[in-house]
Formats: C-alpha cells, sequence, structure tokens
C-alpha cells in the first residue's frame, strides 16, 4: 500500500508538471502573435500617414502654383496702373497689399512643401518596399546595422514573416552555394566576425556560441542535437531527440532561453558554416 501511494503521488506531481510546461508554451506563443499583430498595426498606421503625407503634398503643391500663377499678372496690372494716370493711389496700394499677400502665401507654402517632403522621405525610410529584382546584399544592406547593434550589447531579433512559398527561407538562408544568393543569417554572422575580429586589435574580447531551434507543431526541436533518433520522422509533433525536454525559460536576469538546447563554441565563420549546414539538413 505504501508503494502504491507513492506510485499515486508521483503520477499526480508528473501531471502537474507537464500541465504546467503547456501553459508555459501557450504563454509564449500568445506573446509571440500579440508581436505579430503589434507589428503589422504598426506598418498598418506608418502606410497611412505615408498616404496622408502624399494627398498633403499633392494639395499644398497645387495650392501653390495657383497662387504663383497669380503674380505676375498682378505685377502687370500694377505697372499699368503706375502707367495710367487716371488710377487712384488707393487702387495701387490695394493692389501692392495683394501682392505682397501672395508672395508671403508663396514663401510659407514653399517651406510647407519642404517640410512634408522631408516627413514623406522618412516615412519611405521607415516603409522599405524592395522590388522583384532586389539583390539579397540589397535588403542586407538594411539590416546591417541591426547586427552592429548586437556587438554592441542589444538584443536584436531579425525574422522572415509570410505566408508558404514568400520566399521566407530563401531570404534568411539563401542559396550558400552561391555567394551572391547568401541569406541574411550567413551575411550577418560574417558581418559580426569580420568586425569582432577588427576590434580585437584594441583589446575588445567576443566569445561566440551558437544555437539553432525550431517549433514545429507547436513543438521545439534542436537542430543541431547529435542525439537525434535514426530514423526518427521529422514531420512528427513530439521532439525526435530521446531523454531532452525543451522548456522556455527565463535566468535570473530576465534573458529569454530554451533548457537543454545544444549551445556550440565558435571562433571562425567556417564553424558556423558547419552548423548552418547541419540545422539546414535537420529540418
Amino acid at each position: 500500500m505504501p508503494m502504491r501511494r507513492s506510485f499515486m503521488h508521483l503520477f499526480k506531481c508528473l501531471n502537474e508538471f507537464d500541465n504546467f510546461l503547456i501553459r508555459v508554451v501557450e504563454s509564449y506563443f500568445k506573446l509571440a502573435i500579440a508581436s505579430q499583430d503589434d507589428d503589422i498595426n504598426q506598418r498598418e498606421t506608418l502606410v497611412n500617414e505615408v498616404k496622408c503625407l502624399r494627398g498633403e503634398l499633392q494639395q499644398v503643391r497645387g495650392d501653390h502654383e495657383c497662387q504663383v500663377s497669380k503674380v505676375p499678372a498682378l505685377l502687370t496690372e500694377i505697372e499699368k496702373f503706375k502707367e495710367s494716370a487716371g488710377k487712384s493711389f488707393e487702387e495701387l496700394d490695394d493692389l501692392t497689399i495683394k501682392s505682397k499677400f501672395l508672395e508671403d502665401t508663396c514663401s510659407s507654402q514653399r517651406e510647407r512643401i519642404r517640410i512634408l517632403e522631408l516627413q514623406l522621405a522618412a516615412a519611405n525610410e521607415k516603409l522599405k518596399v524592395f522590388n522583384p529584382e532586389a539583390s539579397q546584399q540589397d535588403v542586407f544592406v538594411e539590416i546591417s546595422q541591426l547586427v552592429q547593434s548586437a556587438l554592441d550589447g542589444y538584443k536584436v531579433c531579425i525574422f522572415a514573416y509570410g505566408q508558404r512559398g514568400s520566399g521566407k527561407t530563401y531570404t534568411m538562408m539563401g542559396r550558400p552555394e552561391a555567394p551572391e544568393q547568401k541569406g541574411l543569417i550567413s551575411r550577418s554572422l560574417e558581418q559580426i566576425f569580420q568586425i569582432s575580429q577588427s576590434l580585437q586589435a584594441q583589446g575588445w574580447k567576443y566569445k561566440m556560441q551558437a544555437s539553432m531551434l525550431e517549433i514545429y507543431n507547436e513543438t521545439i526541436r534542436d537542430l543541431l542535437s547529435t542525439n537525434r533518433s535514426i530514423g526518427s520522422d521529422p514531420t512528427r509533433a513530439e521532439s525526435a531527440v530521446s531523454g531532452k525536454q525543451y522548456t522556455i525559460k527565463r535566468d535570473l536576469n530576465g534573458n529569454t532561453y530554451v533548457s537543454d538546447l545544444t549551445i556550440n563554441d565558435v571562433s571562425t565563420i567556417t564553424e558556423i558554416s558547419s552548423l548552418l549546414r547541419m540545422a539546414a539538413q535537420s529540418r
């Protein structure tokens, strides 16, 4: 009987632990979905702002052109009044005031146009859209400053979002065998190693570690594990690595990590390229 009670107690503890893990993973995915929704809303807000700025700029330009077109006619009329002896000084003064007002209005509108053009240019910088002919290098240039931020100690996340077949894997991984088609991951890692090596001459020291995972059917899979079960089906929802329990956690400093995840020390771009190939084969 004592053994039976111990077994029942252990079974209850295991059930409570499983439920806890499920709640943690569900919370993580809710936060990820909420973050994606916020990004989409910010992008829509930015697009609407660009549309409004373009419309306002077009309207101001039209008003400006209309006002400018009236100035020569008024100046011509003033000259005619000056030459005409029958016109009163009051009428001449009135036309002069109108002409000055129009000139001031045109000057103010020119400044407004300049400000709107600057705002439009700034908005377009935030909302970068690449055409189909854009190269992998063109895309990388836009995010290269984020790589520098990572070396400066900031947390950085770069991800591709879209439907199946939209080019997410090509954008991130590219085709390593073709140098001009390398993806953002390879190019970012190359930049990290190049900058860190150049800073060694100034006394900086960096320790590089790499890990890679995927979340498939709401299950975390370690793509760098060397203990993957032989003959396992990578499309199954459960982890293909026996004896591992991957859980999303936070350390005492508030950093998010995944328990039991394989972490490799790397010191050259050759080593990280080998890990990338290994991860690609495990997907």
